[in-house]
């Protein structure tokens, strides 16, 4: 069967080949590169299958963000990176892929910069020649535009309904951590000669230091899409409602979806814009991370900020075996099954109300573990001690209080501190420290 018409870009595969192409991007989404991100591994079977069935037509950015992530099929691409940043990482993860698991791979999928359209080049050609053949093929001498402009012809195949829920959030994180950073790098310095730091300065020492960009891995939470229909009479059973639960309550298919960690709470996005503004005011470098979405490489090689508890499973999977800790037990009762935890006194706990049952306290935990990768870790039982535990970390004046408990060394070494806030109208105040441990 012959390949339907292609509308520019390097030529599809013919049918003979198609079978080995989709091969092998099966084993690219199962290798250890692809295998924690879905997202990635959506992106790239999307803009690989239109590429295969001819359709590069809606290889265009802004197609690509209405039909893949649910954008309005009109959005403003300068406002929203989502494209763009998800293709840096599928660039990044196939780097990584043919560097190890696909390094005898003969032919190999690339996504060029510049454009959306993948390519097949034989292993050990130079990728940059990629760019030159798509010119070439396209009949043009002037270099492809980073982001195209094209106004799409496509509708979302994600209903716009369901959005604002993840949109929110994510949008938001997007443009005002940008604004951030443009701010921070116009205005930032170098940071302080040493004998002038400040002690804060001495914590991020390190990670200012490294020579790659510092990783800021962004907890998501679950949550649930529930039909207009069901929403009032849950709304009406819950907390918020304050009526006693009465008679059953009828569901149909569709009426209830779960958004798996899907959902940026306000907290944890404020703590996000504190820390990586103290980063762009230090003139470093950063990437920004969504979820579980971290390559083996940035785990083994790279200092990462880690936000969010239990939000960030990476959070709790790394902290798990130090004196403080998050932990849950078995108990339905979310005002009291999430707390942090002593190990050298394991009856004591810190706990506080989970999200979204109302509390007007919070406790939160800092980990810094120094090494070769000199990564923090913090989070609070709820998003209020996650932004809480933010400030602290940006805040000189609050940690110069916390030096007199500091042993002499401590910037060299692996710290903990425990941290309580006062929630006030769903804001959280300045934390105040329980305590410090240094092993």
């Amino acid at each position: 069967m012959p390949n339907p018409p292609n509308s520019g870009g390097p030529p599809a595969p013919v049918d003979h080949h198609r079978l080995e192409l989709s091969s092998q991007l099966d084993r690219i989404c199962e290798s250890d590169a692809f295998r924690d991100s879905l997202r990635c591994q959506e992106f790239l079977r999307h803009v690989v299958t239109l590429w295969m069935d001819g359709s590069t037509e809606s290889l265009k950015e802004r197609l690509i963000g209405a039909s893949l992530f649910g954008r309005s099929p009109l959005y403003n691409t300068a406002d929203d990176s989502i494209v763009r940043v998800r293709a840096r990482e599928v660039r990044r993860r196939l780097e990584d892929y043919y560097r190890a698991e696909g390094a005898t791979e003969p032919n190999r999928i690339l996504l060029p910069r510049g454009c959306y359209v993948p390519v097949v080049l034989p292993a050990g050609m130079d990728s940059t020649a990629t760019v030159q053949d798509l010119h070439t093929s396209k009949g043009e001498s002037d270099p492809l535009p980073e982001n195209p402009q094209i106004i799409p012809h496509a509708t979302p195949t994600i209903s716009f309904w369901r959005w604002p829920w993840v949109a929110m959030a994510a949008v938001s994180l997007v443009a005002i951590i940008s604004g951030v950073a443009t701010v921070g790098w116009k205005w930032g310095r170098w940071g302080s000669p040493v004998e002038r730091q400040t002690p804060l300065e001495r914590l991020w020492r390190p990670l200012l230091d490294s020579t790659s960009p510092v990783v800021v891995d962004v907890g998501m939470s679950s949550s649930y899409f529930v039909s207009n229909r069901l929403a009032p009479e849950l709304l009406a059973r819950s907390h918020k409602g304050g009526a006693s639960p009465t008679g059953s309550l009828t569901v149909q298919p569709g009426e209830v979806e779960l958004l798996d960690h899907e959902i940026v709470t306000m907290g944890t996005l404020r703590a996000s814009i504190w820390i990586t503004g103290y980063l762009a005011e230090h003139r470093k470098p950063y990437d920004l991370r969504l979820g579980a979405d971290l390559t083996p490489s940035e785990l083994q090689h790279s200092s990462i900020i880690y936000v969010g508890a239990f939000s960030n499973p990476w959070t709790l999977d790394s902290t798990r075996g130090l004196r403080y800790h998050f932990a849950r037990s078995n108990s339905p009762d979310r005002a009291t099954n999430a707390f942090i935890t002593d190990a050298r006194n394991p009856e004591k706990r810190w706990t506080a109300p989970l999200y979204p049952l109302p509390t007007n306290i919070d406790y939160a935990l800092i980990t810094r573990i120094a090494g070769h990768t000199n990564s923090i870790y913090f989070g609070g039982l709820s998003h209020h001690g996650t932004q809480a535990a933010a400030q602290f970390l940006t805040d000189p004046k609050a940690f110069e209080l916390l030096t007199s408990r500091l042993p002499v060394g401590w910037q060299d070494k692996d710290l903990q501190i425990l941290l309580e806030t006062s929630v006030v109208n769903k804001t959280p105040k300045p934390a105040k420290v329980l305590d410090v441990y240094v092993p």
